[in-house]
């Protein structure tokens, strides 16, 4: 059990940087379908503790600034995409995976307890909130 564990939280936190192992600009785009229907996947089907032990261990090895019980799912993005060195090209292939990928495991941490929900809005939804945090600074950059 105790190996699964490990195996499961070392795939999940591996995830966010796929593309970017893969070397994504040589993957044809059924290699990129596939490998990004298996990130997905990871991370969607990963059980609480873990999610929770591929989070510690981030956070361990980056001095606690992953995550920490205040923490709200935006938060857990912004955080997740520094430790990923997330500055590149907005249109680049690893900057969109490490977008998507790191939304979703603040989405399942958020599911499992890990982090707090993002604090409503007055004038909008938290799904807006939400998108914004993600792709915002993408669309940011697309536009200068």
């Amino acid at each position: 059990m105790k190996i699964r564990r490990i195996l499961a939280s070392s795939a999940l936190a591996g995830v966010l940087g796929i593309t970017a192992m893969t070397g994504a600009s040589a993957l044809s785009l059924g290699d990129l379908a596939s490998a990004d229907k298996l990130g997905t996947e990871l991370i969607n089907n990963a059980s609480c503790s873990d999610v929770r032990g591929a989070l510690d261990a981030l956070n361990a090895a980056n001095g606690g600034r992953i995550y920490n019980k205040e923490t709200t799912r935006n938060e857990l993005v912004q955080n997740l995409r520094q430790v990923t060195g997330n500055t590149g090209n907005p249109t680049d292939l690893t900057t969109l995976a490490i977008t998507k990928y790191t939304g979703q495991v603040a989405d399942r941490a958020l599911d499992c307890k890990i982090v707090k929900p993002n604090p409503a809005l007055p004038f909008g939804s938290s799904e807006v909130n939400t998108l914004l945090n993600d792709f915002g600074p993408q669309i940011f950059e697309l536009s200068s």
